[in-house]
């Protein structure tokens, strides 16, 4: 197999990265140097290194693999192989001793100090919350005013009958994680304004619901989904739309601005 860096023939064993099912476009040694890049660059200027991300997965390379991921997503193997990797990892030694540093803390806490930041946020954090902890039967069945006030949810009962009828297969409650099925939205919460109550709870209209494999859900980011699917979840759109579906452009854009701000 022809190494696509240094366009070396050299046996397959050289393109079989640790944990990976497929093999490799370049060999161990390319991916060591290339390995070493990365972290020679991200100690000298983080910025300089996401913004160089973010050039690249607008490359065509990068698109490519982008629509890769989001194939491998699609497929029932492609998805039980990425949850079997995440388990595998958080399960290893190295992924034990990385939850329990300083570093995952002081990154945990981070992220909940800047999400606390933004207007509105944490709202529809404990929205997610309330729903986190009534799908799993946290509380003894206790259903929080939260679900009652910004969704369309009756109770527990209609929360748990709603996703259940939806579920793909393999989808059940014991799977219902990081690594499973999540709740999912059709219209990603990005999109809306999390200091507007109206905003909110379009977000978590039963129609911008469904469950979703976390794979899947990870890969979309901040997609849309197509033009007609968009025409019939007119009652979710956020207010700032002035009930106008912007432009394929407009919607491209929105897209990029929500990916860059998640960088």
């Amino acid at each position: 197999m022809k190494c696509k860096k240094c366009k070396q023939e050299k046996p397959d064993a050289c393109f079989q990265a640790k944990r990976a099912k497929k093999l490799c476009l370049l060999c161990d040694r390319c991916r060591q140097l290339a390995d070493a890049r990365c972290k020679k660059h991200i100690g000298k200027d983080p910025a300089a290194y996401r913004q160089k991300q973010k050039d690249w997965l607008k490359s065509e390379n990068g698109l490519e693999y982008k629509q890769r991921e989001q194939d491998a997503n699609k497929t029932d193997e492609g998805r039980a192989h990425k949850a079997e990797l995440q388990r595998e990892w958080r399960q290893s030694e190295n992924g034990i001793r990385y939850r329990e540093s300083d570093e995952y803390k002081a990154t945990k806490k981070r992220e909940y100090d800047q999400m606390m930041s933004k207007p509105g946020a944490k709202t529809m954090h404990y929205v997610q919350v309330a729903l986190s902890d009534a799908t799993h039967g946290r509380h003894d069945g206790y259903f929080s005013t939260k679900i009652e006030k910004y969704t369309e949810f009756a109770d527990l009962e209609d929360l748990k009958a709603f996703f259940s009828e939806r579920w793909l297969p393999g989808m059940s409650w014991e799977n219902h994680s990081h690594t499973g099925w999540n709740i999912g939205h059709r219209i990603a919460k990005d999109h809306f304004d999390f200091s507007n109550d109206e905003d909110v709870r379009r977000c978590w209209k039963k129609a911008n619901l469904f469950p979703q494999w976390a794979s899947e859900n990870c890969s979309l980011r901040t997609d849309f989904p197509p033009e007609e699917q968009l025409l019939a979840l007119r009652c979710c759109w956020p207010t700032n739309w002035n009930d106008i579906l912007p432009s394929a452009e407009e919607r491209k854009a929105m897209q990029e601005r929500c990916w860059e701000k998640g960088m």
